[in-house]
């Protein structure tokens, strides 16, 4: 694990005086940013080992997303009302814990409501690990789908990139931020991706290394920045969504 330090000075962004910094406090806070205004990086699909994605209508394609961890919210689960869910679609439970579900979709698609009503409290929640598609059931994996986002802050951006973590990458994911000896705004780490092949087609996996560290000023500023009022927005809602047009969609 690599224990350089970075100063602060070479993230253009947590820089006190930096033009930057004046943007993201103006525009960012306040409680008023939406999930949509986010830029997200999707894993390519095919095995491509390349990430591209769009700001402000310019393309970008890197073999690495470099940067500091500005955001790395919880796994949280979703079980989505068709075996093959749309982009954009709304999950008809959501556990932020796998614990607690909350029904937050109308569309109930092709499951069997029997089956989750059975495990339904008085209070309207859930009990997650009794649902059978939430649990493995005869060497299948759950149908409900884990995932996190983490959030990077490169160098001279003024705003991180954000990619979702796909339920084939999460335990490599969760593996390294246990590892981690600084807590992860702090931490300097590459993402890039690598191609492997699956029981159907070749698919892209996430792989993190720890390339650096900002020392703990220049920490606690990214994480006043970026994590304390980027995390919420990332963590998705327990209430009832009305259509799958809302900003809580997962943009997958």
């Amino acid at each position: 694990m690599s224990t350089s330090l970075a100063v602060a000075g070479s993230f253009a962004a947590l820089s006190p005086n930096s033009e930057i910094a004046e943007i993201i406090e103006a525009n960012l806070g306040g409680g008023s940013l939406r999930r949509a205004d986010l830029t997200f990086v999707k894993i390519p699909t095919g095995g491509s080992t390349r990430w591209t994605w769009s700001v402000a209508g310019n393309e970008f394609s890197e073999k690495d997303i470099t940067g500091l961890l500005v955001v790395a919210t919880r796994p949280e689960y979703n079980l989505w009302p068709h075996a093959t869910s749309k982009p954009g679609s709304v999950p008809f439970l959501r556990s932020l814990d796998g614990v607690v579900g909350h029904k937050i979709g109308s569309d109930h698609g092709d499951l069997d409501l029997s089956v989750i009503e059975a495990a339904k409290n008085a209070d309207g929640t859930y009990r997650w690990k009794e649902i059978p598609y939430c649990q493995w059931q005869d060497r299948k994996p759950p149908r409900a789908k884990p995932s996190r986002v983490l959030g990077v802050l490169r160098e001279n951006d003024s705003r991180p990139l954000f990619v979702q973590v796909s339920p084939t990458s999460l335990r490599p994911v969760e593996d390294f931020l246990r590892a981690l000896d600084v807590p992860h705004y702090r931490a300097i780490v590459e993402l890039t991706l690598e191609k492997r092949k699956g029981s159907v087609a070749d698919y892209a996996a996430i792989v993190l290394r720890h390339v650096g560290n900002i020392e703990k000023n220049a920490g606690e500023r990214a994480k006043a920045l970026f994590t304390d009022p980027l995390t919420p927005v990332l963590v998705g809602s327990t209430t009832q969504i009305a259509s799958k047009a809302t900003d809580d969609a997962v943009p997958f």
